[in-house]
């Protein structure tokens, strides 16, 4: 079995989207690639290619809903606009991108 990890980082931004391939060993894991700055047509390419020669598992570390171009989601907007009558820092709330630069 395969087990297969994909960072997405959104439809306009391959140059952050990752795919890590390990081959499960009995209790481990041993890495066996990882192609970065891949688009969604070359993952697919990819995964159909693996799946030809093993069972896969896939884990994906997507974002829930993103704001194209980046920048403040309407939901975010909304927040900061709420936190700061409340008296907090509009900086208290950061957009997707910035979060996922922090967990890098």
């Amino acid at each position: 079995m395969l087990v297969i990890g994909l960072d997405l980082a959104g439809p306009s931004n391959h140059r952050d989207t990752v795919l890590t391939v390990f081959q499960l060993n009995k209790n481990h894991l041993t890495f066996q690639k990882m192609i970065s700055n891949i688009s969604d047509e070359e993952i697919l390419s990819e995964l159909i290619d693996l799946s030809k020669s093993a069972k896969l598992f896939i884990g994906i570390d997507a974002p829930l809903s993103y704001q194209d171009g980046g920048g403040d989601r309407t939901s975010d907007k909304e927040l900061r606009k709420y936190i700061v009558s409340l008296g907090m820092k509009s900086g208290s709330i950061m957009p997707l991108q910035h979060i996922q630069e922090w967990y890098i």
